[in-house]
C-alpha cells in the first residue's frame, strides 16, 4: 500500500465512529471537498491541518501513516509510562498492575451496543455504541452516546464520546475511559467475566457523572450485527423504551437477572 492509501484507510476507519462525514468536517473546521480528497487517498493534509485532524480524533499523527495490518503499541511506550507514574502520586497503580491483564483475547474487536437502565425512569434504557479495537497487545474502546430530540432529528443536544482501555482480572472486565466533551468526566463499566461464556452479551454496572450527579446503573453489552452500517447504528442511539422492537430480548434478560 502507498502512503496515500494507508493514510486514507486509517482516516476512513476513524470517521466510521461518527454519524456523517459532514459532522466530522464541521467539528474539525475543514472544507468537505478537501476532506474527501484525503478520504480518497488523492491528497495528504499539510502539517497544520494534520494536527487539527489528529486532535479531533485524539490520535497521534504517526498512527495515520502506519499500515493498519501492522499497528501495535511499543512495549517501551508502556513501560516508560509506568516509570513516570511510579514516581508520582499514582505510583500505587504500578504495584497493582500485575493483578490485571491487558491482552486482547478477552473480547472480540468490533461493534457492540451498550445499554444502561435509567434508574429514575422505569421502562426506559439508554443505548450507546461501543467500538472495540485491538491495538497491538492491548484492547481500546470508544463509546458513543447521543441524546436526540423526540422526533429523532439529526441534531444531538447531548453527546458523549468516552475513550479508554479494556482490561480484566479473574472475575471482571473493566472499561475505563474519559469523555472528550465537557465536563470530561471519567466512566467505569464493570462486566462479569462469567457472563461471556457461550453468550454474545455480558452484564454488569456502570459508574459515571452526569449534570445531575453521580450515576450507577445496570449495564448490558451485546454484540451488534456485523452487517449493519455504523452510521445506521449511530442513528439508533439515545433513550429507547424497553418494549422497542429494536431491543434484543437478551438485553432485557441480562438487565433483569
Amino acid at each position: 500500500m502507498s502512503v496515500h492509501q494507508i493514510f486514507a484507510e486509517n482516516l476512513r476507519r476513524e470517521c466510521m465512529q461518527f454519524r456523517t462525514i459532514s459532522e466530522v468536517c464541521s467539528s474539525i473546521g475543514i472544507n468537505r471537498q478537501q476532506f474527501n480528497k484525503y478520504l480518497a487517498g488523492t491528497s495528504i493534509p499539510n502539517s497544520i491541518t494534520l494536527r487539527k485532524i489528529c486532535s479531533f480524533f485524539e490520535i497521534s499523527e504517526q498512527s495515520l501513516f502506519v499500515n493498519p495490518a501492522k499497528k501495535e503499541f511499543s512495549a517501551s511506550d508502556v513501560t516508560s509510562g509506568f516509570r513516570s507514574i511510579a514516581n508520582g502520586p499514582f505510583g500505587f497503580l504500578v504495584g497493582s498492575i500485575r493483578n490485571f491483564d491487558f491482552s486482547t483475547d478477552i473480547m472480540h474487536e468490533g461493534v457492540y451496543y451498550c445499554y444502561f437502565r435509567m434508574t429514575n425512569t422505569p421502562g426506559m434504557l439508554v443505548r450507546s455504541l461501543l467500538y472495540l479495537k485491538s491495538q497491538g497487545r492491548f484492547m481500546t474502546f470508544i463509546r458513543l452516546t447521543r441524546f436526540t430530540s423526540t422526533d429523532r432529528s439529526t441534531k444531538s443536544f447531548v453527546k458523549g464520546r468516552h475513550s479508554g482501555t479494556v482490561f480484566y482480572n479473574r472475575s471482571e472486565i473493566y472499561f475505563l475511559g474519559t469523555n472528550r466533551y465537557s465536563p470530561f468526566q471519567l466512566s467505569l463499566i464493570t462486566i462479569e467475566k462469567s457472563s461471556l461464556i457461550e453468550k454474545n452479551y455480558c452484564s454488569g454496572y456502570s459508574l459515571t457523572r452526569s449534570p445531575q450527579g453521580m450515576l450507577s446503573a445496570p449495564t448490558c453489552i451485546i454484540r451488534a450485527s456485523q452487517d449493519e452500517p455504523i452510521r445506521s447504528m449511530i442513528r439508533k442511539l439515545g433513550v429507547v423504551q424497553e418494549s422497542d422492537a429494536s431491543v434484543d430480548p437478551a438485553v432485557l434478560f441480562a438487565l433483569n437477572s
